[in-house]
């Protein structure tokens, strides 16, 4: 019986056995969940994660952004407005301000229901998935300092991906800076592909993320992948 080449997370019996794969780069393609399962509970919440664990599923896109008070929470835009009964700029919000609030239904939108779920903090959900998932933290590069903090604190470097698509100079010299190895992703797309030679013998990043609108973008054309 011939061995499968490709394997999606979903295909993995656990965590550990996917997280191996994963790291050794073994399988060249992982299904991950946007902002959690969000069909059946608000995006970026602790419900569209638990949804994601529940399926086994091991790679979780998730957002992040920064409270006045500088605390990390879990949320795609820059205001609360689309997805939950607030109004305001993250920014100038409070997290107890946050706290407040309460989550729309699946994307939000003004003709959302409200849950009763709340925003989580990353700690919060960093918690939840420890030994059970990783983060694939988008927008995470404006508080990598933070974002290192807390992991090097919780001992959970193992279930982050920062992710950007920075210089690779700009990158390297963070990544070269930490005592110890954040897992790293790129993000990819036509006009920072002259990159690509760089970014795999420099960094060699554990994952590489294709960002492309159309077939016909070099990003994901036969040269790239050859």
């Amino acid at each position: 019986m011939k061995e499968k080449q490709k394997r999606t997370s979903l295909e993995f019996d656990n965590f550990t056995d996917f997280f191996k794969a994963f790291q050794q780069k073994k399988h060249p393609f992982f299904v991950a969940a946007h902002r959690g399962l969000w069909g059946k509970a608000p995006e970026n919440s602790m419900a569209a994660v638990k949804e994601c664990l529940a399926l086994h599923i091991y790679f979780i896109e998730l957002d992040l952004q920064k409270t006045k008070d500088g605390h990390l929470i879990v949320m795609h835009d820059a205001t609360v407005d689309r997805t939950t009964n607030g109004k305001g700029q993250i920014s100038d919000l409070s997290l107890s301000d946050i706290h407040s609030l309460f989550l729309k239904e699946g994307k939000g939108g003004s003709q959302a229901p409200l849950t009763s779920e709340k925003v989580p903090t990353f700690r919060e959900v960093l918690a939840l998935v420890k030994g059970k998932a990783v983060i694939n933290a988008d927008k995470a590069w404006l508080y990598r300092e933070q974002l290192y903090e807390i992991l090097d604190e919780t001992d959970s470097f193992d279930h982050v991906l920062l992710k950007s698509g920075e210089p690779v100079e700009k990158v390297l010299e963070f990544l070269h800076s930490k005592k110890k190895a954040m897992h790293y992703m790129h993000k990819l797309q036509d006009k920072n592909l002259a990159q690509l030679d760089e970014l795999l013998d420099q960094i060699s990043p554990i994952a590489v993320e294709l960002l492309f609108h159309s077939e016909q973008d070099q990003v994901i054309s036969k040269a790239v992948f050859d």
